[in-house]
């Protein structure tokens, strides 16, 4: 039975302390090796040191444990005993260690997450039975802002946002794309017809979403080979996106929203998509993002893989 327990282990010059008894593991080596020469041969150690540690132990049991000769070794009565406790001992170590590796390397623990209200909403709270079906040892602390937190002094460990990082500290992961995407309710185009290239758009009320002051009137196509941004015009607009969705939903326009968000509603033919032929190649990136300063644990390896599953 080899053991990791054996002797001091050794790893590029560093030796690193045993937590048990080596005497014993040197005994147990040097019984099922046959002989104090063929354990320190195996050991790497010095045959000076085995029977050292070996003449050792016995002293300190005050007992013999192996009757030795010139030629032949062999367990006494009591070292038969001994031997017996002691493999059985470090068979309980070597479980009790397995065991311990196999936790910290499963997910677990308390992972802080921060979050883009959007994608947070409409795509992770909606899948959160699936991950703590598949990870039931982690529990997430998601805090939705659309502030780019940091996360170091926040405490975060690590944060799902839009756009490239410009942020070289960190370590960041495309885990999924948001592409913006033109749609109505079937109650719009039921009285207006839906438009069949972005054109057509001049002839319908589009509505508008005010973020910080600055209006989105202007709305971007892949024209062929070239990207064209078009102007749009409409008798509603907000500061609100909760708002500027519900318009949509209730007919009073055509909206450019994140599909992310549309998804549910379009899967349900409450919205139908527009103009699809005409979407951006390149939607905007969204990245898992964590301090670079930090190792990657079980729990954040695991929320990004899950988060990159989930389609955009």
């Amino acid at each position: 039975m080899e053991s990791p327990w054996l002797i001091e282990e050794r790893s590029n010059g560093a030796t690193r302390s045993p937590i048990v008894d080596l005497d014993i593991a040197l005994f147990v080596a040097v019984v099922e090796r046959d002989g104090i020469q063929n354990a320190a041969r195996a050991l790497d150690l010095p045959r000076s040191t085995v029977s050292k540690r070996l003449s050792r132990l016995e002293k300190r049991l005050g007992v013999v444990l192996l009757n030795r000769n010139s030629r032949t070794l062999s367990l006494t009565p009591v070292g038969r005993i001994y031997y017996e406790h002691g493999k059985r001992a470090l068979s309980c170590l070597n479980e009790a260690e397995n065991a311990v590796q196999a936790l910290k390397n499963e997910p677990s623990g308390t992972l802080r997450v921060s979050c883009a209200v959007m994608i947070g909403i409409n795509a992770i709270v909606p899948r959160l039975p699936a991950f703590h079906r598949a990870y039931p040892k982690i529990r997430l602390d998601l805090s939705l802002s659309d502030k780019f937190e940091d996360l170091v002094a926040s405490g975060f460990d690590m944060a799902i946002r839009f756009g490239t990082m410009s942020d070289s500290s960190l370590i960041a992961r495309k885990v999924m794309s948001a592409r913006r995407i033109v749609c109505a309710s079937p109650k719009y185009l039921e009285l207006y017809g839906a438009p069949e290239k972005p054109d057509d758009l001049h002839r319908h009320n589009c509505l508008n979403l005010s973020t910080l002051g600055q209006m989105t009137n202007v709305w971007t196509f892949q024209d062929g080979d070239r990207v064209r941004h078009l102007e749009v015009r409409g008798n509603f607009t907000t500061d609100s996106g909760a708002a500027h969705y519900a318009a949509i939903l209730a007919g009073v326009g055509i909206g450019r929203v994140t599909q992310l968000r549309a998804m549910p509603d379009l899967e349900e033919g409450r919205l139908v998509r527009l103009l699809e032929a005409h979407d951006l190649a390149s939607p905007t990136p969204i990245y898992a993002v964590m301090p670079g300063n930090r190792n990657v644990i079980p729990a954040v390896r695991a929320f990004m893989d899950f988060v990159s599953q989930i389609e955009s």
